[in-house]
């Protein structure tokens, strides 16, 4: 009966904690977006993707997209306006992978934060299919030139283990050549309003193992007795 006890203790660790699932969250509603990495600024992404000028670059990744030097460039052909290609993302501590058909682009920029920002601009959408295993569907641009929806992803791991992610893009040129239109990859840190609170399966988990540690205290105490 001795090893109730630590199995219990066990089971009360091992759940209580709350799930890191990764959430769609609003900021000034959820909590608050608290940083952006690379900083908000003309040219300033993890990942830059856009229609581009003829002969210039449409995928560029690293710290500053702006400036030569602290980003990885290469030219891509978006096809008709409708066109949709797969991408994947794999951004950890040690830099940024972005694939879009065949074509990858990677640089050393750093994961710093636990969210991720992505910003759909003009004539452009993103399917997200797979964010570290969840799907969150398309992700729709303005469809005016220069303007973005901004979408905002959160998992408290990410900071540690990475993110990875997938799906399908199209940028149009309906709304003019250069970077008026595009999705851009950003990361953040996001501070959730109030605790997070554990799903029912988790609060029976956690009640289950303390009336486990419960019923190996009274029987100690018997045996003492």
């Amino acid at each position: 009966m001795t090893r109730i006890l630590p199995l219990a203790a066990l089971a009360v660790f091992a759940f209580s904690a709350p799930a890191m699932a990764v959430t769609q969250v609003t900021p000034g509603v959820d909590g608050d977006l608290v940083t952006v990495n690379p900083p908000s600024g003309p040219g300033v992404y993890g990942v830059e993707t856009r229609i581009g000028n003829p002969g210039n670059w449409k995928i560029g990744v690293g710290t500053q997209t702006s400036n030569p030097g602290t980003f990885s460039e290469a030219n891509f052909n978006w096809g008709p306006d409708g066109t949709f290609h797969d991408f994947s993302l794999s951004w950890t501590a040690g830099g940024i992978r972005f694939t879009v058909g065949s074509t990858t682009v990677s640089f050393a920029a750093p994961l710093l934060g636990n969210a991720l920002v992505i910003d759909v601009k003009g004539d452009a959408d993103l399917q997200l299919l797979d964010l570290e295993g969840t799907g969150f569907g398309t992700l729709a641009g303005t469809g005016v030139a220069s303007s973005s929806n901004k979408y905002v992803f959160y998992a408290p791991t990410w900071g540690s283990d990475g993110i990875t992610a997938a799906g399908k893009i199209r940028i149009g040129d309906d709304v003019g050549l250069g970077s008026r239109s595009g999705v851009n990859f950003r990361v953040g840190t996001f501070a959730p309003f109030g605790a997070v609170v554990p799903e029912p399966a988790t609060w029976a988990m956690l009640i289950a193992g303390f009336g486990l540690v419960g019923v190996s205290l009274r029987r100690r105490q018997r045996v003492a007795a």
